[in-house]
């Protein structure tokens, strides 16, 4: 966890300027008269000057390195030293208050403190910080203006006189309640800041105990009288708690006590500063809600959600996703960085990356990402996201990573078997052809010599010869055309580059070759507006014939009418080849699509039954997917989609 130290070298080396000019702007709405009086004698200009930013720039930076080194202290003893010894011209010996360092350091402390969020990992290094610097600004400014008092009270008359114009200075603060107390707690100052404060005038509060500030139950817990023991055992106290107004409502409120003492180092009173910190505490409150928030939806997202600082690369948040997956607890992985964790390679791996979301200021995107965890060798998707301040400078870096180890492999197991299948319908397909292909001769031979005895021998033997001697040419007629109907479906998925082609020029093509079977059922084929696709023009050529085909075929008693379409959808074209031919029974809607299935009788409708397999697998060739809508004896639409690019 980082330290004072470490928040002040920041402020120092990242934002001195931003610090110089916020300290300023706080002194403005504070009134002090110490500033004033350095206006008048033109010791200072404007605080909105150039020079006066300079030099608060300088003394901010000299602050802040006395901080780090530790010298704080000493300087400031050193300052007022000079400042006794007429080294510091343009300002008298009793022109300095001590309400003037209290409100010069309650002004570093409200700066320090706005810086603090933007620095802080989370409320706890934040509170820790809080404390140390509550501690630092309460010994530098105790020891100040005892060194003012001591340097001002010469004599007992300085001492009257300093506390004169203390209570005469103090009046104009409207931002700090300013009392001074004797030593019995008895009030004898009270500022503006005080009565907008409380609420009471000064006639309601002079001589009165500052108990009536304290609630009745801090009363009873004899809390004034135990607060005035400690300032007076110590020379100081701070402290938070409720306290009461006027109409008996309350305000939290930050209190010091500060012990003043003579020459003799006898106590002759108190000083009483307050600050109202309500709207703080509700800020801080909202603050630690909206972490507990956060850290419940963390706790819950099932993704691993992590977030580092900017500086180191240090985890600050971690989910019990995370803890999980990498099988190291919260309390380990916080404060570290992932040098700490993973082998040197991954872990520059990781670095690199979170530089390069910091330095870009922008989401980065890993889509696999290994890690070594205790549970063995994960795959990550991980997005890395800046988290920026109000400057837009990057203070975080939030990650959430998805394990996609089982997806991973998953598809490492699907790759490997899509290539197996691929392989095997590549060996299926070349037996298929080279079967196929080698079938033909000897079949050649078969149906030559059945031709040759049908015309040597029919009717020269008996009926059963003849009728044998028809089956056996029947059959090798049969058994040519489906050699060749599977010679054509082994031919579907050659590697052929596609090309572009106009589809209306490819129905020309068809309407030629098919002019003999369009005369002679007297088909009327319409098609418009057909568009260019990408493809194998042949297998195209192939799909629309056999479609058309099936059509005129299967048409019944009517003259055939074939109406051909298509329309553009998600990236596809979708056609249309519909007829007004017998129709296909619902039930039967995809097994038609088969290879070698049949509906109807070889005797009226002659085929081999593997037409619309390869259209089928023409269309998967082309990216798309082919159905059929149709009832029985009310025509057929068959539609299939082609990649429109």
């Amino acid at each position: 966890m980082r330290t004072l130290k470490d928040f002040i070298k920041h402020l120092r080396e990242n934002k001195l300027r931003e610090v110089a000019i916020y300290n300023l702007n706080v002194i403005k709405g504070m009134d002090i008269p110490l500033i004033k009086l350095l206006q008048q004698k033109g010791v200072l200009k404007s605080l909105d000057d150039e020079a006066t930013i300079q030099m608060t720039v300088d003394s901010m930076s000299k602050s802040l390195l006395a901080i780090i080194e530790g010298t704080a202290l000493q300087n400031a003893k050193i300052s007022l030293q000079q400042w006794k010894e007429d080294k510091i011209p343009g300002i008298g010996k009793n022109e300095i208050q001590p309400s003037d360092l209290i409100l010069v350091y309650a002004a570093q402390k409200k700066t320090y403190q706005h810086f603090l969020p933007d620095f802080a990992s989370d409320t706890a290094e934040a509170m820790a910080i809080l404390g140390e610097l509550e501690d630092f600004q309460t010994e530098v400014q105790n020891d100040a203006i005892q060194m003012l008092f001591t340097i001002q009270k010469e004599t007992e008359l300085k001492l009257k006189e300093t506390e004169t114009k203390f209570r005469l200075m103090v009046q104009n603060v409207k931002d700090y309640s300013i009392i001074m107390i004797d030593t019995e707690g008895n009030i004898q100052s009270w500022n503006e800041g005080a009565q907008y404060m409380n609420g009471y005038s000064v006639e309601e509060v002079i001589g009165k105990n500052i108990s009536i500030f304290y609630t009745d139950e801090d009363k009873e817990n004899g809390l004034p009288a135990h607060n005035l023991n400690i300032a007076k055992k110590t020379g100081h106290f701070e402290a938070e708690g409720k306290r009461l107004k006027k109409d008996g409502s309350t305000y939290w409120a930050d209190v010091t006590l500060t012990a003043i003492y003579d020459e003799g180092e006898k106590l002759v009173g108190f000083s009483k500063l307050t600050r109202d910190i309500t709207k703080q505490k509700f800020a801080a409150e909202e603050l630690r809600s909206l972490n507990n928030f956060l850290d419940s939806v963390l706790e819950n997202i099932p993704n691993m959600v992590f977030v580092k600082d900017a500086q180191d690369l240090r985890f600050v948040r971690f989910n019990k996703a995370g803890e999980n997956l990498l099988g190291y607890p919260k309390k380990d992985m916080l404060g570290k960085n992932d040098y700490d964790f993973f082998p040197r390679e991954q872990a520059d791996f990781f670095t690199s990356k979170d530089q390069a979301v910091l330095n870009q200021n922008d989401i980065i995107n890993i889509p696999e990402e290994p890690i070594e965890t205790k549970n063995g060798l994960r795959w990550l998707h991980t997005k890395k996201i800046p988290i920026v301040s109000p400057a837009g400078r990057a203070m975080y870096l939030l990650g959430i990573s998805e394990d996609i180890t089982d997806i991973r492999n998953a598809k490492l197991q699907l790759e490997q078997k899509t290539r197996e299948l691929e392989r095997s319908n590549s060996e299926l397909e070349q037996f298929a052809y080279v079967a196929s292909h080698d079938l033909q001769e000897p079949l050649r031979t078969v149906s030559s010599y059945v031709q040759l005895l049908a015309s040597r021998y029919k009717d020269k033997l008996d009926k059963d010869a003849n009728e044998f001697i028809d089956f056996a040419v029947d059959g090798s007629k049969r058994m040519r055309q489906l050699i060749n109907s599977l010679l054509e479906y082994s031919r579907v998925n050659r590697v052929k580059p596609f090309e572009w082609m106009e589809l209306k020029e490819v129905m020309s093509d068809i309407e030629k070759d098919m002019k003999d079977q369009i005369k002679e059922s007297g088909a009327e084929i319409i098609y418009n507006g057909l568009p260019k696709i990408h493809g194998d023009v042949v297998l195209i050529g192939q799909l629309f014939q056999n479609l058309i085909g099936n059509a005129i075929k299967f048409r019944g008693t009517k003259k055939p009418e074939i109406k051909i379409t298509s329309k553009k959808k998600n990236g596809q074209y979708l056609f249309s080849v519909k007829d007004n031919g017998i129709g296909i029974s619902k039930q039967y809607s995809e097994k038609i699509f088969i290879i070698f299935q049949r509906l109807n009788s070889r005797e009226k409708y002659p085929g081999t039954g593997i037409g619309l397999s390869i259209c089928k697998k023409i269309v998967e060739r082309h990216g798309g997917k082919i159905w059929v809508e149709s009832e029985a004896g009310k025509g057929s639409s068959f539609n299939f989609t082609i990649n429109a690019e």
